[in-house]
């Protein structure tokens, strides 16, 4: 017994490719060209076929490696009583486009075995225009089933898969990738197996005709085969459960993935496991369309346990008692969901904030001077009152702003009424409650109702229907809101505004500089939906109104 060899084969001009599965185990019998790795560049996949019959020893690289034309793949044990293949030997008859394969039999007695070469050509599309091969799922020496897709071809309108109607194994492919082909151009040559050869003719003829998928005649097979006599290597059809990986079609039993070369390239650069995904193509296969759709549902489930990007998170594995004294509390039931809701809204909404300031000396004057006249025990009118109530002639005026995206995204509900939600901080995290019919209510109704609300989320009594149906929020942090910041949309409403704190700054009147109190503003809103030419038009009559509030009783 000697040990041989298995190197990589000429490459066709590429430098490196990877090696993406081994198709055997050590200790396999493996027959003469069965595949025992296959290789995968940007463009297409290929199996690496065995040189010898023997036991597999050892393999020499590992999956993920770049190897080259000529590089050591694997070793295998040859025995020296291995028999030689038996020739082939194939004629073609003068008068008919018909093949004879004829196999000398092993054993004295037994008749030779037939075989059967076709060619197989493109279907008729349904138009004539030119197709491009955008995927090749086979390499010569494949073994495939009947209803295997060969290849796949596009037109303008729709993808088209151009299956196998016998199995067999593929001796050539005969279109390239990005090639253009139409109908009744040959696609592969196939070696039919007699079995199968015979349940699909029905006869017992040895001849063979080229088969064509589209059933047109035209064309001739000694155009492509020659007329000569020749001999090849004898080809043993392998058992499924005893060799693993012999043809690139059976390789799904192995891996559970059958995804052509461009879908494997954009599943590694999204980070997607394809084990994952379900395919919709022939026999389970994956197509472009089915990792887009995996990848739309992961991005808008994000409450799944397993995601579809190999993230780590940003605190994994770290001790932080190492570095002092720690304590560990869990989130309470509302900072969780309104962690869970923000992360979705920041992760599945298309954000835009635009910033301005409103001049609100005035206001603040006149806020102040209905504080003054109120009786001992009324709520005092807070700016939130005023803010509720230029959003809400802003959301008349700009009615893009009072809807909600349905249907994924495709369809909007255009709302009628006027809900606005406030957020208020608690012990227990961020709530929500909602102010309804706005447009209905006075500046000291509204002033009262946004003090009670307040007061119940604070103390935990607000009500689920308190805190539904809102069309926008105002995010207002008081004095501690600083210079500004970005608020997180609250879904299913398209926008939020986002209020600072107040402060003078100096103005200039003509004369000289004059203190003005200014307001800093920060309306954020959901893309899809809203242009930045709409927001800056909302962003204006809002500053307008609040910068002079007579406007409010127009």
């Amino acid at each position: 017994m000697t040990m041989e060899t298995v190197v990589v084969p000429d490459l066709g001009g590429v430098d490196q490719v990877r090696v993406i599965e081994l198709c055997c185990e050590p200790g396999d019998t493996v027959e003469e060209e069965a595949s025992l790795i296959v290789l995968e560049s940007d463009k297409a996949t290929m199996d690496v076929p065995s040189s010898f019959s023997g036991v597999l020893h050892r393999y020499l690289v590992g999956e993920g490696d770049e190897v080259s034309a000529g590089d050591k793949v694997a070793e295998l044990q040859v025995g020296d009583s291995v028999t030689p293949a038996s020739p082939i030997t194939m004629h073609v008859d003068e008068n008919e486009t018909e093949i004879e394969i004829s196999r000398a039999s092993d054993s004295p007695g037994e008749e030779p075995h037939i075989e059967k070469v076709s060619t197989l050509c493109v279907p008729d599309t349904g138009n004539d225009e030119d197709l491009v091969v955008t995927e090749i799922f086979v390499t010569p020496g494949d073994y495939v089933e009947e209803h295997d897709s060969l290849v796949m071809l596009e037109s303008d309108k729709s993808s088209i898969e151009v299956p196998c109607n016998s199995a067999g194994k593929i001796v050539e492919v005969l279109v390239t990738a990005d090639g253009k082909v139409k109908r009744g151009d040959p696609v592969v040559r196939i070696q039919i197996q007699e079995d199968a050869f015979m349940q699909t003719k029905g006869c017992t003829d040895s001849g063979i005709q080229c088969n064509r998928l589209s059933g047109d005649d035209t064309g001739s097979d000694e155009a492509l085969f020659g007329r000569e006599t020749f001999t090849v290597a004898q080809q043993k059809v392998p058992e499924k459960k005893q060799y693993v990986g012999q043809s690139g079609i059976n390789r799904t039993e192995v891996t559970e993935v059958y995804a052509g070369p461009s879908v494997r390239l954009l599943a590694r650069e999204l980070g997607v496991d394809l084990s994952m995904v379900h395919g919709s193509g022939l026999r389970g296969r994956i197509t472009r369309e089915d990792l887009n759709n995996f990848v739309q549902e992961q991005l808008s489930n994000s409450s799944k346990n397993h995601s579809i990007i190999d993230e780590r998170s940003l605190d994994e594995h770290i001790d932080f008692a190492e570095f002092g004294p720690t304590e560990t509390h869990e989130l309470t039931k509302i900072q969780s969901i309104t962690a869970h809701r923000l992360q979705e809204s920041w992760t599945k909404i298309p954000h835009v904030t635009q910033f301005d300031n409103a001049e609100i000396t005035e206001l603040e004057a006149f806020r102040q001077s209905l504080n003054s006249k109120a009786e001992s025990g009324n709520t005092k009118v807070t700016l939130i009152a005023f803010l509720l109530k230029a959003v809400c002639n802003s959301l008349k005026a700009h009615t893009q702003f009072n809807r909600s995206l349905v249907d994924r995204g495709k369809s909007f509900v255009q709302k009628d009424y006027f809900h606005i939600g406030i957020a208020v901080d608690t012990s227990k995290g961020l709530l929500v409650p909602v102010i309804k019919n706005v447009d209905s209510k006075g500046i000291l109704e509204l002033a009262c109702e946004a003090a009670q609300l307040a007061r119940k989320a604070r103390d935990g009594k607000l009500t689920p229907s308190e805190m539904q149906g809102g069309c926008f929020t105002i995010s207002s942090l008081g004095v501690k809101g600083g210079a500004g910041f970005t608020p997180i949309i609250n879904p299913p409403e398209v926008a939020i505004l986002g209020v600072a704190k107040a402060k003078i700054q100096p103005h200039w009147d003509g004369d000289g500089f004059i203190p003005k109190l200014y307001l800093p503003l920060a309306l954020s809103y959901d893309h899809r939906i809203v242009n930045g030419a709409e927001g800056g038009a909302f962003m204006g009559e809002l500053v307008q109104t609040l910068n002079d509030i007579r406007f409010l009783v127009l």
